[in-house]
């Protein structure tokens, strides 16, 4: 009785408290944090089905190399996962891939997958062959993702995998730059030369702690702004040129990389000693190239390595090529970096977060 008495005296008191914190709490707000590393996920899969071709299909999405990277680096740091071994601290993870095709799937490992189905569902992967892909949030843990792909059969599943691969990619890579974009901003935003980019250019893009602006010019009908942080580790560098936009040839990769040696040799140039930053021939690395949309236009994505002309310094880069409203010019930024001691795709993820702070000038 006694127990019971002390009870009626502490719930009121929990539920006053939970009165008192604002808005009324949900079981998302008690959820633990997903765990997990940068760009790490678990890709749950039947052992058969993940050494088929199948699995190889499922290895070529998420652990085909990073584009772009001298070094090898995957997209993403992808381990196989036996369902069997999933438990209730793994389910926790940041990231999990399941991964079921009905076909021979009456393993103990995919009888494990299909218990995250209802019947109606997998009765619906049997009939409708277009449906491929679910995407749940927070289901154990907050920021979790966890992607279900799915097919009657595994011919099946390795198409819908190969005709939207970037598709698949994005949706977990959402997560990573957003992440990426908390890192590289923990320590704030240089918000005076934020204002001082806007007193000159026709955009904004927001300026990370410790970075300072090199250059910041306007030319007649052409632009230009740098800005960097030097560390004893590493350099982080941005910039921004535009041009008048005259023609579609300009969105070629050879006249994109043209123009970018062009603007890097007239103001990246070292004072000192006069060498500067140029694109790595295309005899020795490949660019890579992907056309998207950025800023509601039609935009390039690049991906290469940059030197200098001294051949002192070089690293990766990634740029994007796009008009403004009236396509009255053509714009290209770049975010690249300097350290040679370190893997490089997260710090380039990083910068890249950076460049999707770019906006228009209203």
């Amino acid at each position: 009785m006694r127990i019971l008495k002390n009870l009626s005296y502490i719930l009121p008191l929990i539920f006053c408290i939970a009165c008192d914190s604002g808005t009324p709490q949900t079981y998302k707000d008690l959820l633990p944090k997903a765990k997990g590393g940068r760009s790490e996920i678990m890709l749950v899969m039947d052992s058969s089905k993940w050494k088929n071709s199948l699995g190889e299909q499922v290895r070529e999405v998420f652990r085909a190399p990073q584009e772009g990277l001298l070094q090898a680096e995957p997209i993403f740091n992808a381990q196989w996962l036996d369902p069997i071994k999933l438990n209730d601290f793994l389910k926790g993870h940041q990231a999990l891939v399941f991964v079921l095709s009905l076909e021979n799937s009456d393993t103990h490992g995919s009888r494990l997958i299909k218990k995250f189905f209802s019947q109606s569902s997998l009765q619906q992967i049997e009939q409708d062959t277009s449906k491929f892909m679910l995407l749940k949030t927070d289901q154990y843990a907050k920021g979790q993702n966890i992607l279900f792909l799915f097919a009657k059969n595994d011919a099946l599943l390795e198409r819908h995998l190969k005709q939207n691969t970037q598709k698949i990619r994005d949706i977990l890579l959402k997560n990573e730059y957003e992440k990426a974009h908390k890192n590289l901003y923990k320590a704030g935003i240089e918000v005076l030369l934020e204002e001082e980019i806007q007193k000159v250019q026709h955009f904004t893009v927001k300026i990370p702690k410790d970075f300072l602006i090199a250059r910041n010019v306007i030319e007649q009908d052409t632009g230009f702004f740098f800005t960097r942080q030097v560390s004893q580790n590493m350099d982080r560098n941005f910039f921004v040129a535009h041009c008048p936009y005259v023609s579609e040839k300009q969105f070629e990769t050879e006249a994109l990389l043209a123009f970018r040696d062009s603007v890097a040799k007239k103001y990246m140039r070292d004072p000192d000693y006069g060498s500067y930053i140029q694109i790595q021939p295309q005899t020795e690395f490949e660019a890579s190239r992907r056309d998207f949309t950025f800023k509601n236009q039609f935009a390039v994505e690049l991906r290469a390595l940059w030197r200098t002309s001294s051949l002192s310094m070089g690293g990766p880069f990634v740029a994007y090529a796009f008009t403004n409203a009236d396509r009255s010019r053509l714009y290209y930024i770049e975010a690249f970096i300097y350290a040679p001691s370190a893997d490089k795709r997260d710090y380039l993820r990083e910068m890249e977060s950076m460049m999707r702070t770019f906006t228009f000038k209203e």
